[in-house]
């Protein structure tokens, strides 16, 4: 498999402040050198980006995630209730396709109410089906009734 190389980067390491003119080297699914653009050279077959100064850090993660939720307002409907199952897969596909192109490569599950959608959802996304970040899948949601 070819390399991905970040050039130009605002790079963001979450240890030192922004480091502009960075260039971040990635080999599969790690990275494997970091420097400055002049330091790296490229290999033949490599894939070069030229990020022009954007800014380039880390995965994000959240840990509060309700995969199946869709328009809420501040009168939801009984939330994983008011869809049938397979809608709310595909319902929970897009979220967690959104979430990986808004930067978040890790989600902790918050709960789905129906049919362990977020178990198949863990599924789906690790064997290539659906496209989304690392998945801790929640079960159920537990609610106290009333205030």
């Amino acid at each position: 498999m070819a390399r991905i190389i970040f050039r130009g980067a605002n790079l963001l390491d979450g240890e030192h402040p922004a480091q502009p003119g960075s260039t971040v080297i990635v080999d599969g699914e790690h990275i494997t050198e970091i420097d400055r653009d002049a330091a790296l050279a490229s290999a033949e077959g490599d894939r070069s980006i030229d990020l022009a100064g954007r800014t380039l850090m880390p995965g994000m993660i959240t840990s509060h995630f309700h995969s199946t939720y869709d328009a809420i307002t501040i009168m939801p409907n009984p939330l994983g209730l008011e869809q049938p199952p397979g809608y709310l897969m595909l319902i929970a596909a897009r979220n967690v396709r959104t979430a990986l192109y808004c930067g978040f490569t890790g989600i902790v599950s918050a709960g789905a109410i129906n049919d362990d959608i977020d178990g198949q959802l863990k599924l789906a996304i690790d064997n290539g089906v659906v496209e989304g970040p690392r998945l801790m899948p929640g079960s159920r949601g537990l609610d106290s009734t009333g205030a």
